[in-house]
């Protein structure tokens, strides 16, 4: 009689393999026993997770305490992608500098970042629900305030400077707040570490992070915010990246009429220019996602203004453009006015009517 019970776990040919294979071409794993070894391969084979490309370790000292198997943050990252994708969505984050006193953190100089996960599932769902209230009658303002904040998983990440790591302490603080949150919205909790038995393969025990080994370096690297010499030159003479909306009066604007300050601010930004982050495309993305409920909507919206659909492949100029006509704040849960939000309708009929499809009666 066979069974697929173990199906999950991998091959016993495809774990010796590996383990025989990390043990010879991985110089880190080279002092790994051959149970130790397997331990790692039985991880990154039932999971699929690659442990050339530090998304497994193996978490072994120097003096050759064998401390368990740990998933790192780009495993976490590639089973999170994985599950976004079976749900037909995907996900993105912001990592935000918090006050330590937020969380009770009293040890001195430690870092606190809050990583804020959103996806598209249920950023979705929101905005149908805000599109139903205002099909009802109800203002725009009115209807956010109604159904509340848009959805999100905040995660929580603590480093302080007592803690021996190559890592700095903010990407300490970071790579565990963006783990935390990511272990809260999808389904890839094996824990910052765990001991690993192979004969037993589901038996996982976490060990505290204080109980790594010092000479443990996640491959992580530091990803402080890189400033272009634009973004320095631009601070030190205090100009915002946030230009004023160029009028606010005898709105809603017509089609025609949004079509000419839109052209003028990507002018303006064009010769000032202006920077965008990627985290300001996802941004907009979100909002106009937020008024007009469809994405191809949006494409399509965004194609007829400033002739390119994604925002991700916009130019700079053509992001501070719409976001001066938005007249909102560059962050997730900003609301539109009403007038804006007439306009982003009435801008997106002129568009199907500029392809030819005919207004639907």
């Amino acid at each position: 009689m066979t069974t697929n019970a173990l199906a999950t776990f991998g091959g016993r040919d495809d774990i010796k393999e590996l383990g025989y294979r990390l043990q010879k071409m991985m110089p880190s794993a080279q002092s790994f026993s051959g149970e130790e070894a397997l331990a790692v391969a039985q991880i990154a084979v039932a999971h699929r997770l690659d442990p050339f490309n530090g998304e497994v370790w193996g978490l072994k000292s120097y003096n050759g305490q064998w401390y368990g198997v740990m998933v790192g943050i780009k495993g976490l990252r590639k089973c999170a992608r994985r599950a976004a994708a079976e749900e037909n969505g995907s996900y993105w984050i912001d990592n935000v500098l918090t006050d330590p006193k937020k969380y009770n953190v009293t040890q001195k100089d430690a870092v606190v970042y809050e990583c804020i996960l959103r996806d598209s599932v249920n950023t979705q769902a929101y905005g149908q629900a805000i599109h139903a209230l205002t099909d009802s009658g109800i203002p725009y303002k009115e209807a956010v305030e109604m159904v509340g904040p848009s959805p999100k998983v905040v995660g929580v990440g603590i480093a302080d400077p007592s803690e021996k790591s190559k890592m700095g302490l903010h990407a300490r603080a970071k790579k565990r707040a963006e783990a935390d949150a990511i272990k809260q919205r999808y389904d890839v909790d094996f824990g910052e570490a765990a001991q690993f038995t192979p004969e037993e393969p589901g038996d996982f025990v976490e060990v505290e992070a204080e109980n790594l080994p010092d000479d443990f370096d996640n491959g992580v690297e530091e990803d402080f915010p890189k400033k272009s010499a634009e973004d320095a030159v631009s601070e030190l003479m205090g100009e915002s990246k946030a230009m004023p909306h160029p009028d606010t009066a005898n709105r809603p604007y017509t089609p025609e009429q949004l079509k000419i300050k839109i052209d003028e601010r990507v002018k303006h930004h064009l010769e000032k220019k202006t920077l965008a982050s990627q985290q300001d495309r996802n941004v907009l993305a979100s909002i106009l996602d937020g008024v007009l409920i469809e994405v191809t909507k949006r494409y399509e919206l965004c194609k007829w203004l400033v002739g390119q659909s994604s925002t991700k492949k916009m130019k700079q100029a053509d992001v501070n453009a719409i976001f001066d006509w938005l007249g909102t704040d560059r962050v997730f849960n900003a609301t539109p006015s009403d007038e804006v939000v007439k306009e982003i309708h009435s801008a997106h009929t002129a568009t199907l009517k500029a392809s030819g499809q005919q207004e639907l009666i």
